[in-house]
């Protein structure tokens, strides 16, 4: 982008926040100018952006910001959520290490299940694109889980321990928990509007490729292996009577049915 197309965007940034603080005065609210903080996600590094102000009162800009759980990186690697993941699991890990002689396996599976587990699954599907390097390392933590819960040393491979305990790895278990959402939007399990933005202006090829969505190139990884590009790829990878099912309870059974997905995966498949 260049400077002025900057500019114009900032300039449009602020008339909207200029807009809500009217809105807000009118209605006898007020937004805290503290609190407000604004990301600008962007791989390009121009020498200095425009400011943004409520009132007087220049707002901060962060590199990351939490919202609804979720840390999102001005350049979108996820690094700070992986962080997050691995600082917040790492106390349960270190409970789970301690008690682990005085346990039986099923019942240390199901601690890591329940707690360990669902902290690294919950909103997976926005950070898949992640740089394999942050993925790399949420694929470790898995392994070091495992090994906890089958009292067992490094040595054991990780393929061979996820075969033996019937889990996925981290890369089948977000396609999964993703392509699960992705059929739910696009068999209206969702409201509309999410249906609209997603598929209302998306066709579907005829032919012998009948069902297959049409795919969106994108030139960046970052994109290209984003949620939405990502799922229209594996979707279009499914077998016709997959593509062509109309209810949601068909598809399941369908990828049940079709597909190896481990009792680990078939727990969270139909959240």
């Amino acid at each position: 982008m260049e400077r002025d197309d900057i500019n114009n965007a900032f300039n449009i940034i602020q008339f909207d926040i200029d807009q809500l603080l009217d809105w807000a005065d009118q209605n006898k609210t007020e937004f805290s100018k503290q609190k407000t903080k604004y990301v600008i996600f962007s791989n390009s590094h121009f020498p200095k952006y425009p400011s943004l102000f409520m009132q007087d009162v220049e707002l901060e800009r962060v590199n990351n910001y939490k919202q609804l759980g979720l840390y999102s990186d001005e350049n979108l690697n996820w690094e700070s959520h992986i962080n997050y993941i691995i600082q917040k699991t790492q106390r349960l890990i270190d409970i789970l290490k301690l008690i682990r002689y005085k346990i039986d396996f099923k019942t240390s599976e199901k601690l890591y299940k329940g707690l360990i587990a669902s902290i690294i699954d919950c909103c997976s599907m926005f950070y898949i694109n992640a740089t394999q390097k942050n993925l790399k390392r949420i694929t470790r933590l898995i392994y070091h889980c495992a090994l906890i819960v089958v009292k067992g040393n490094r040595f054991i491979s990780e393929i061979k321990l996820f075969n033996e305990l019937g889990w996925n790895n981290f890369q089948e278990r977000t396609n999964c928990l993703s392509i699960t959402m992705f059929a739910k939007i696009k068999l209206t399990q969702t409201p509309r509007v999410i249906y609209n933005k997603f598929f209302l202006n998306l066709p579907s090829n005829i032919g012998r490729n009948v069902g297959k969505l049409k795919i969106i190139f994108s030139k960046k990884n970052i994109f290209y292996n984003s949620f939405y590009l990502k799922m229209i790829r594996l979707w279009n990878s499914f077998s016709i009577d997959i593509r062509m099912t109309n209810y949601y309870h068909e598809f399941l059974d369908e990828m049940h049915r079709k597909y190896q997905i481990h009792e680990y995966k078939n727990k969270f498949i139909s959240l």
